[in-house]
Formats: C-alpha cells, sequence, structure tokens
C-alpha cells in the first residue's frame, strides 16, 4: 500500500513560498553587486538568471493568487511553467557558449517558422513586403547560425528537462536531488494540466454533474500539492543560487523550509 501524501498547512506552505519570493527578488539585486564576469557569455549567463528569477517570482505570485480563488488545476500548469523556467535558467549557468547562443536565438527562429505556417491560412501580401520579408530572412539566418538548430526542433536544447536537472544536481552535494525532485514531481504531475489530457478533467467533470466546480474544502490534499509545487520549484532556485555565488540568504531560506514543514 502507498503511504498517503501527508497534507500540510496550506497557510504555512502559503506564508514559505511569500518569503522565498521575497528572498528570489532580492537575489537579482544581490547578484548586480555580484563581481561581473568578464567574458560576454558569463555576462549573458548572469542577465539570463536574473530574467528567469524574476520570470520565477512573477508565475509564483500567479500561482498564489489562483490559489486563493480555487484554481488548484491553474496552479499546477504554472508550476509546470515555472519549473521550466528555473531549471532552464539554472543550467545555463553550466551550460556551454553554444547553449547559451542557442537559448538566446531560438524564440527568433520559431517566431518566423510560426509566421510562415500562418501564410497558409493568410494573404500575406497584403501585410509584409517583399523588402521586410528580405530583411526578417536575414535576420532568422542569423539566429539559425547562432542557435545551430531547426526551425522545426521543438526546443532551443538538445537535453531534455530531466537531463538539465540531472547536470544541475551533479554540480551539488552528493545526494542532492533537489532538480531532479522538481522535474519528477512538479513538472511531471503538471503535464496533463498543461497538455489538457483527460487527467486534468476531475474539477470540470463534477461541473457537467453538479452544475459546481469542487469547493476548497472538499480538495485538501490536491490544493496543498499544487501549492507545495510552487514552494519546492522556488525552494530549488534560492538554494541554487545561494550557494553558487555564495551569497548571505541560508538563513532565510532555512526559515522558509521550516516554516513550511509546520502543522
Amino acid at each position: 500500500m502507498e503511504p498517503e501524501l501527508k497534507i500540510g498547512n496550506i497557510k504555512n506552505t502559503r506564508s514559505a513560498t511569500l518569503l522565498l519570493i521575497r528572498v528570489s527578488s532580492e537575489f537579482v539585486d544581490a547578484l548586480n553587486a555580484f563581481q561581473q564576469p568578464e567574458d560576454r557569455v558569463g555576462i549573458l549567463k548572469l542577465r539570463i538568471l536574473q530574467l528567469s528569477t524574476l520570470r520565477a517570482v512573477r508565475l509564483a505570485q500567479a500561482a498564489l493568487l489562483l490559489d486563493e480563488h480555487g484554481f488548484v488545476e491553474e496552479v499546477l500548469s504554472l508550476s509546470r511553467t515555472l519549473a521550466e523556467v528555473v531549471i532552464s535558467g539554472c543550467y545555463l549557468q553550466i551550460a556551454s557558449d553554444e547553449k547559451v547562443e542557442s537559448f538566446l536565438a531560438f524564440d527568433s527562429q520559431k517566431s518566423y517558422h510560426m509566421s510562415a505556417t500562418l501564410e497558409e491560412f493568410l494573404e500575406p501580401e497584403g501585410i509584409i513586403s517583399e523588402e521586410q520579408r528580405d530583411e526578417l530572412k536575414a535576420i532568422v539566418a542569423k539566429a539559425r547560425a547562432r542557435s545551430k538548430r531547426k526551425d522545426t526542433d521543438n526546443s532551443w536544447n538538445t537535453e531534455s528537462v530531466y537531463q538539465m536537472a540531472q547536470a544541475l544536481d551533479a554540480t551539488m552535494a552528493a545526494g542532492t536531488y533537489l532538480f531532479t525532485t522538481v522535474k519528477a514531481s512538479i513538472y511531471q504531475f503538471g503535464h496533463p494540466y498543461v497538455h489538457g489530457t483527460f487527467g486534468s478533467f476531475s474539477a470540470v467533470r463534477q461541473w457537467m454533474a453538479e452544475r459546481t466546480f469542487p469547493a476548497d474544502d472538499r480538495r485538501a490534499e490536491q490544493r496543498f500539492q499544487s501549492a507545495e509545487g510552487v514552494y519546492q520549484c522556488l525552494a530549488a532556485l534560492c538554494i541554487y543560487i545561494n550557494e553558487r555565488f555564495q551569497l548571505q540568504f541560508r538563513q532565510r531560506i532555512l526559515d522558509a523550509k521550516l516554516l513550511n514543514e509546520k502543522d
């Protein structure tokens, strides 16, 4: 028999997450004061980490707002995105220069590929001139040269999210599985809610039968699980940044952990 999930105190989990949101925001300023790298790619890596941290903060804040109003499945969707933002942002700190260039350039390729696909349904002559089209082709050609990826590829990286998580954990103390845990639990559990598979229909199936969505007091376990995922993503991010850059936030991160575990 599988052990039952221990349902923690949702208020404490939310408070712990808010504390890590504040810590994460302060990391951005702390990294500005950190000795800046001398090489171009080193500077880019640091900026990517700062931007990823700010993106994580916004996602976590949005998740807490949704949690307040009982949108459990929607929190799980955001948690998957949050997990990928955290893993990618941290992974790029140890990635090769080529991976950093691919990360920066690949979105331009995908945008161009999307516009080319839309042309099948639109009449582009009235939207863009041939001169503008040539300019776009030149821009995307440079992006391809930087990313070394195909327009039809699904990601800027040849490594999977799981492989990135493993690479990160290998840089930390032995037995540390921060990022692989985030991938195997939060990221994976959010899959049906992001992709709209049948497993994501539990709440809306109730509406079909009862004309109401589940109330918070009828799904305490699900609500805690979704909020805990947000907390775990931020905890992994904060621990990684604090250890990698030898900052002085360990006690506050520990305070959040103790608060989250408090009954």
